[in-house]
């Protein structure tokens, strides 16, 4: 009795494999899949989760309001209308806005070697803030000591001083350069790309499965050879939808193997592993979260990332008299506005108790 091992799907001339060598054939692809996945930016950014997460926790940021205050006493007072905070939240003076130039400064933080944002200076005053792609962005080590830091920031050719520019940099150790999430994961998000491109196969192939002609003669090369070619016609897009067998000749489709059934899990999996990079739960993205899950996001995950950024903010656009006693924070409140319940339960709560006049309480 003869046997032809088809693999269903639009190659004309598929390779043969061994009987019982399925699993390992679907293994070997996968591992030559991965180790052809070359993994940056814009690849991790083609996987779905990745983009995400980062765009949901950019998005997060951007559309927090920086405020500026300032230490009065035991009190804090807010300078609403200090022009850096309407830089910062309006017009920025570049082809960017303020908002866009936090998303974009964000998103480097996060996938780059840092944020970086232009300082123009008119004298004392802020004139404009300008946002700089990190790829833009070289380094040049000034000191070679690890005490006594010191390092330029190279763009377009020019040599800049650090002070110029808002940076941060995530898990820096020179306070320049920092460790993104792409260099961090780089495993795990060439595997959900090499995942991503097995799936494209299977739909290249008309998302059939694999399988078996079975003869009961010997079929001649000539014969074997149209009824490969015939099933490449009928996987094909627009191809043909059935082949006629000769006499003798059956189709049995092979076993789904467990590397392909465990393919939908590991996908799920590994954009669960995604989400947790960025301390991000799942549900707040798909739907499903609760209150729990959003207060412990934008404590471990939102809060500290603004702290950096904070302090970035303090050092680049503060005077060195101003140090110490202004301070830039971000507007969490505007974060909860989604939940108005909360909100208005809150700031009801804190009138009652005498924390706000009524003034400030019809304002917010």
């Amino acid at each position: 009795m003869g046997l032809i091992r088809m693999l269903t799907r639009a190659d004309p001339d598929p390779e043969p494999a061994p009987d019982g060598e399925g699993e390992e054939a679907l293994d070997a692809s996968l591992r030559a899949a991965l180790s052809q996945v070359r993994m940056d930016r814009d690849a991790a950014l083609g996987v779905p989760a990745m983009a995400a997460a980062a765009e949901f926790t950019a998005g997060i940021v951007s559309a927090l309001p920086v405020r500026l205050f300032r230490r009065e006493g035991e009190g804090v007072v807010e300078l609403s209308d200090d022009v850096r905070c309407a830089l910062l939240n309006g017009d920025s003076g570049d082809e960017l806005t303020g908002p866009e130039i936090m998303k974009a400064f964000t998103l480097d933080y996060l996938l780059g070697k840092g944020g970086y944002a232009y300082v123009n200076r008119r004298g004392n005053e802020v004139a404009s803030i300008h946002y700089v792609d990190c790829r833009a962005v070289g380094i040049e080590r000034v000191s070679g000591s690890h005490i006594m830091k010191e390092s330029r920031i190279l763009v377009d050719g020019a040599s800049y001083y650090p002070w110029q520019f808002i940076h941060a940099s995530r898990s820096t150790r020179d306070g320049v350069t920092g460790l993104s999430l792409v260099e961090q994961s780089c495993e795990l998000l060439r595997t959900a790309s090499a995942t991503m491109a097995h799936e494209q196969a299977a739909v290249r192939r008309g998302g059939n499965r694999r399988g078996f002609l079975q003869s009961d003669q010997k079929l001649t090369q000539e014969a074997i050879k149209s009824l490969k070619t015939a099933f490449a016609r009928m996987f094909q897009r627009d191809g043909e939808n059935f082949v006629v067998l000769n006499r003798g000749v059956s189709f049995q489709e092979a076993s789904e193997t467990s590397v392909e059934m465990q393919l939908a899990e590991n996908k799920q999996a590994n954009s669960d592993d995604i989400m947790s990079l960025l301390l991000i739960p799942p549900g707040l993205i798909r739907g499903g979260a609760d209150e729990d899950d959003r207060d412990n996001h934008t404590r471990y995950s939102i809060m500290p990332m603004l702290r950096v950024f904070e302090a970035a903010l303090d050092r680049a656009l503060l005077l060195e008299s101003e140090k110490g006693s202004h301070f830039f924070r971000f507007d969490l409140k505007e974060y909860s506005k989604a939940n108005m319940r909360t909100r208005w339960a809150a700031w009801a709560n804190a009138k009652k108790n005498g924390l706000v006049d009524i003034d400030e309480f019809r304002r917010e």
